[in-house]
């Protein structure tokens, strides 16, 4: 068997204590010699951090002051759960954009998309699997030419932004499209997955029902073992009947987009030194970091500050390395340029402040999808075609 690692869950834990500190990720992580999962936050100056007692005392030997903040993910969420946001029924009034719409709000706005006449574009609505509550995984499709594009999000439950983003430019493309989502929907077929974990969402946890971690629990690169949890079984069995040119899952708690590979496993398959892992002997090597610039060029323009690595780009491996993770399957088992998208510094940001993400990753979201229309070897493909 693949490793699928348990996730501690810091907000139960009475060893742990959510700090702020004014120092960036790979020196609180090169001080404390700790991997990612314990970060709640991380800005380009600063840090959020899920921090032990001994933790704290080690900041304060290298001199580094370590104060009590809010767990703004609770809060978010506890405030979610007290609205409990639907769209109104029946109704073409857009909707309200500053709330969260969770898991029986998305499933119901995703049926009235794939009504007679809900969308614009050609729309099929798509049933990949159930988790482990018994919670439907929605894939929407839309469009019906180009190459195959999929964008995804909640892989991990607490990790709510880029989810939310993806119902608002799936609802305006059905809906409203601007002249960017109709160029996007008559130029890829695009495969929307906005909640894979919804399972962690409605718990506001950041494993699934088991607490198993979903971007532990992919063979990895190295080969053998299978993954033992419904979500991941239903993908992988899903992804034997559809392929992909390019995408994306979006991740929180950072802003940087993260590309293969998010580990160096063995030197036979990754050329040392390591990190950054190298994808020099794929044959879709070339086309890794074009891909990831089509989405990042954008947030660099708009002077986004993200969190790691240089013009908000990173290789997965380079900043911390961890074995399992969708990304990886996905680029080295089917050949799709695959990437991690770390949205928001906040994994669980307040309500009120998800339009200006939208904001900041519309343009980069219609790049994306563009650049796999008009520039990856599939252009070519179906160009020829």
């Amino acid at each position: 068997m693949c490793r699928q690692p348990s996730v501690v869950d810091f907000r139960t834990s009475a060893a742990h204590t959510l700090v702020a500190i004014n120092s960036t990720f790979g020196e609180v992580r090169g001080i404390l010699g700790i991997n990612r999962d314990e970060f709640e936050a991380i800005y380009s100056d600063k840090v959020e951090l899920w921090a032990r007692g001994e933790d704290i005392s080690k900041l304060k030997a290298a001199g580094i002051a370590a104060m009590p903040t809010i767990d703004v993910a609770a809060e978010s969420f506890k405030a979610e759960k007290a609205r409990n946001y639907m769209d109104k029924a029946g109704s073409s009034e857009e909707p309200r954009w500053d709330e969260y719409c969770g898991y029986t709000c998305m499933t119901t706005r995703l049926a009235e998309m794939s009504a007679e006449g809900g969308c614009v574009f050609p729309f099929e609505l798509e049933n990949i699997g159930k988790t482990g509550q018994g919670r439907d995984i929605w894939v929407a499709k839309v469009g019906s030419r180009g190459p195959n594009v999929l964008m995804a999000g909640n892989i991990h439950g607490d990790e709510t932004t880029g989810g939310q983003i993806l119902q608002r430019w799936l609802w305006n493309t059905c809906n409203n499209p601007s002249n960017a989502q109709t160029q996007v929907a008559t130029s890829v077929t695009a495969y929307y997955m906005p909640m894979f974990n919804p399972d962690g969402y409605e718990m506001n946890q950041r494993g699934n029902a088991n607490g198993a971690d979903l971007n532990r629990a992919f063979p990895a690169v190295t080969g053998g073992g299978s993954t033992t949890q419904p979500e991941a079984i239903a993908y992988v069995a899903w992804r034997r009947t559809v392929t992909f040119d390019v995408g994306i899952m979006f991740h929180g708690g950072a802003v940087v987009c993260n590309y293969a590979y998010d580990a160096c496993y063995t030197s036979s398959i990754v050329p040392r030194p390591c990190p950054p892992a190298s994808t020099s002997y794929h044959k879709r090597d070339a086309e890794v970091i074009p891909s990831s610039e089509s989405y990042c060029n954008a947030l660099v323009t708009k002077g986004v500050r993200c969190s790691v690595g240089t013009n908000c780009q990173v290789n997965g491996a380079a900043w911390y390395q961890i074995e399992g993770s969708l990304q990886d399957w996905d680029f080295h088992f089917q050949n799709t340029l695959a990437m991690t998208m770390e949205i928001s510094s906040q994994k669980r940001p307040q309500a009120r402040l998800l339009p200006g993400y939208w904001t900041d990753h519309e343009k980069s979201i219609e790049d994306f999808m563009m650049w796999s229309a008009t520039s990856s070897s599939a252009a070519s493909a179906h160009t020829e075609q």
